[in-house]
């Protein structure tokens, strides 16, 4: 994290403070924030589990969106015009069992934007399922800093078949 000095930093009031009382401040504090951009809920997302042969799987977030866009600022819908472009990142925990909600996620795979690459994969890498469940925690932050978190569980039924459904720990 690169911290950054500056008088602009500065809250107007302070504009004529002496130098002593400069705040070191993130270079991305310009930044909007969830409330600055009219957010007053949580966003939400979408996750399903697609086959990929040899009894493997994996995760992929197929929708993100906050349930009343309206209340967003227009200029910042405006500038987001994709739903996969809301999201910075994302993170997956693997496991054999549940997990409390709060427990602190140990991410398995994180994938985030740079500022010289753009583009954010939304899906994970293969994984084994089998008959036994896999119990899948992902954490998604937006650009306004919001989190998301959600469960999935995940197994094969009797028929070898892939089965998917939301985890409540």
């Amino acid at each position: 994290m690169q911290l950054q000095v500056t008088r602009a930093a500065l809250r107007p009031d302070d504009a004529d403070a002496p130098p002593s009382s400069l705040r070191a401040t993130r270079a991305a504090r310009s930044r909007p924030t969830q409330t600055d951009a009219g957010a007053r809920e949580r966003p939400v997302a979408r996750v399903e589990c697609v086959e990929c042969g040899d009894g493997t799987a994996r995760a992929r977030i197929v929708d993100y969106r906050y349930p009343h866009p309206e209340l967003l600022d227009a200029s910042l819908r405006a500038a987001i015009p994709r739903w996969r472009d809301w999201i910075d990142q994302w993170s997956l925990e693997r496991g054999p069992a549940p997990r409390a909600y709060l427990d602190p996620l140990i991410p398995d795979e994180l994938r985030f934007r740079t500022h010289n690459r753009r583009e954010l994969a939304l899906e994970s890498d293969v994984f084994r399922v089998g008959a036994a469940p896999v119990w899948l925690r992902l954490e998604t932050i937006d650009v306004l800093g919001a989190r998301w978190r959600g469960g999935v569980r995940v197994w094969r039924d009797d028929a070898g078949a892939l089965v998917t459904a939301l985890a409540s720990s």
